[in-house]
């Protein structure tokens, strides 16, 4: 199965890394001090089926999270709420 290493920007004047990704987050996290982040859920069943770029963007939310926890001494300072996207209504 191929692994995606990087990705580019559209007019090819950035690539970014998955840890570039993850470190961003964090430091966007870490710079505005949030009282609570939200972001899609990885759960999947055939029930409330999402779209993988859905559950993409939570597991590098996740990381980027366990990241923030680890800056904010190993505690959860802050709650993360996961959300099924399509099929709410």
């Amino acid at each position: 199965k191929n692994q995606i290493t990087q990705i580019n920007a559209v007019y090819g004047n950035s690539t970014y890394s998955l840890n570039d990704l993850v470190l961003g987050l964090a430091m966007i996290m870490r710079t505005y001090q949030p009282n609570e982040i939200r972001t899609q859920s990885t759960y999947v069943n055939k029930t409330y089926p999402d779209h993988s770029d859905h559950m993409a963007v939570s597991k590098l939310v996740d990381r980027a999270y366990r990241l923030f926890e680890i800056g904010q001494f190993g505690k959860a300072s802050i709650p993360i709420v996961h959300y099924i996207g399509y099929p709410i209504h």
